[in-house]
C-alpha cells in the first residue's frame, strides 16, 4: 500500500471542498438573478385581481390556473439541477443515465435533465401540469411523463437519480407523508443512487406571512397571499388569478424534519446546505437543498 503523504491529503481535502462549493454555487446561481415584475407588499397592487380576491373565487383546483403561467414565472430562477447531478456523479464516480423528475409540473426541468441523462421520466399528480409538460416536450426522445402521487407511486424500475424541485416536498401534510415519499423514492433508486431536492424553511414562511407576492408572466399577472400558522406549522397560500383562486397548503421543512423522516426508509441524509449567497451547511436561509443517498 502506498503511504499517504500528509500534504497530499490536505490538497485532496481542499480540492474536494472546492469542487463541492463550486457545484453548489452552480446549482444556486439562477436563484440569485433578478426577478423583474416580482415583489412582495402588504396590500394587493394589481387592480384587475381585487374583485376576485374579495369574492374568494371562483375556486380552482391547485395548479389549474397556475399551469398556464408557470413556465414564464418559474423558468428564470430554476436551480441548475442538471449540472449539480453531473458534479455529484463525477465526485462519486457513478453513472447518470436515468433520472426521475418528481413533481415535474409543466416539464421545465425534464428537457434540461435529458441533456445530461438519456432517460428522464417526469411524475406529477396534476393533469393540467402534465398536459403542459407533454406539449412542451412533444416527441423529444428520452422524456416521458406519468401521472402519480409522490407519496406512493410504482413505476417498476430504478433510476440513477431522483430530483424534486421548486419546494414541491413542502406539499406533504406531515412528517409521516414525507417518510412515505422517501420510501417510494427508495424503491426507485439503484443502490448508491441520489435523491436531490429543495424545500422552503419555516424562516421563509414566517417572513412572507400576511404579504401578497406579485408576479408577472408575459402579459399575465397573478398574486399569492400567504398566511402562516406557527402553532400548527401550516402555511396557506391563495393564488389569485383572473379566472379564480387556488388554495395551496404546505408545511415548513428543514434538516430536522428531513433527517427524522428519512429514518427507516433505506435512505441516508448525506448533505444539506442553504440558499445563502455563500452556501454553507447549517446556515439558516429561506430555502434548503438536500442530498440523500440510497444505502448500498
Amino acid at each position: 500500500m502506498i503511504p499517504q503523504v500528509p500534504e497530499l491529503i490536505v490538497f485532496r481535502t481542499i480540492g474536494q471542498a472546492w469542487r463541492a462549493w463550486r457545484a453548489r454555487s452552480a446549482l444556486l446561481a439562477p436563484m440569485w438573478g433578478p426577478s423583474p415584475g416580482q415583489f412582495f407588499a402588504p396590500e394587493l397592487h394589481f387592480p384587475e385581481l381585487r374583485d376576485v380576491a374579495a369574492a374568494g373565487g371562483p375556486e380552482l383546483q391547485p395548479y389549474e390556473g397556475l399551469a398556464g403561467v408557470w413556465d414564464e414565472y418559474a423558468s428564470a430562477n430554476l436551480p441548475d439541477y442538471p449540472s449539480f447531478l453531473v458534479a455529484l456523479a463525477r465526485g462519486r464516480r457513478g453513472a447518470m443515465r436515468s433520472v426521475l423528475d418528481l413533481a415535474c409540473g409543466t416539464g421545465l426541468l425534464a428537457p434540461r435533465l435529458a441533456r445530461v441523462a438519456g432517460d428522464v421520466v417526469g411524475l406529477d399528480a396534476s393533469e393540467s401540469m402534465l398536459a403542459a409538460a407533454r406539449q412542451r416536450v412533444g416527441t423529444r426522445a428520452g422524456c416521458t411523463f406519468e401521472r402519480g402521487d409522490f407519496r406512493g407511486f410504482s413505476l417498476g424500475r430504478e433510476f440513477d437519480a431522483v430530483v424534486c424541485a421548486s419546494n414541491s416536498l413542502n406539499y406533504v401534510a406531515d412528517r409521516h407523508e414525507l417518510s412515505q415519499v422517501f420510501a417510494a423514492v427508495g424503491k426507485h433508486l439503484r443502490p448508491g443512487g441520489v435523491f436531490v431536492f429543495d424545500t422552503t424553511t419555516e424562516l421563509r414562511m414566517r417572513a412572507v406571512s400576511h404579504l401578497y407576492f406579485h408576479a408577472q408572466a408575459g402579459n399575465r399577472r397573478f398574486a399569492i397571499r400567504y398566511e402562516y400558522d406557527a402553532a400548527q406549522q401550516k402555511q396557506t397560500a391563495r393564488v389569485i388569478l383572473p379566472a379564480g383562486v387556488e388554495t395551496h397548503r404546505r408545511i415548513p421543512l428543514g434538516p430536522t424534519e428531513v433527517g427524522a423522516a428519512v429514518e427507516g426508509t433505506g435512505l441516508a441524509l448525506d448533505d444539506y446546505f442553504s440558499s445563502a449567497a455563500r452556501p454553507r451547511n447549517r446556515r439558516p436561509a429561506a430555502f434548503c437543498f438536500f442530498v440523500v443517498t440510497k444505502r448500498t
